[in-house]
């Protein structure tokens, strides 16, 4: 907890976790006067226990959530105002490669994988 308070000794107005992980939570809780405003989409149980929010399919709530913003990603998305940082594309038959990549430390981005059409 030092290192992070080196940098942010006023604390932090939020915190939004990616990475799960003891002391990403720990970090998060300890910088954020609010629980309310520290996030996670990985650390469902841990959220649920501490008292913090948990954004994701696994969270109920969220859905409804999601369902109200989805027309406005994809007028984003059709727009060209909306990039979507890929790590890499994977043929269907690649696929044990694409879940490897998966399971390992996260990718930088997101994984596709493409269902090529048969014979290709």
């Amino acid at each position: 907890m030092p290192r992070a308070r080196r940098w942010v000794a006023a604390g932090i107005g939020a915190a939004l976790d990616t990475a799960g992980g003891q002391e990403a939570g720990d970090v998060s809780l300890a910088l954020v006067a609010d629980q309310r405003r520290v996030v996670t989409i990985v650390a469902f149980a841990r959220a649920a226990a501490d008292g913090y929010v948990s954004i994701g399919a696994s969270n109920n709530a969220s859905g409804p959530f999601r369902a109200g913003v989805r027309s406005q990603v994809l007028d984003l998305a059709a727009a060209g105002k909306l990039t979507v940082p890929m790590a890499a594309v994977f043929a269907f038959r690649d696929l044990p490669a694409a879940f490897a990549m998966l399971t390992s430390p996260h990718p930088p981005g997101k994984v596709a994988v493409l269902n090529e059409p048969a014979g290709g």
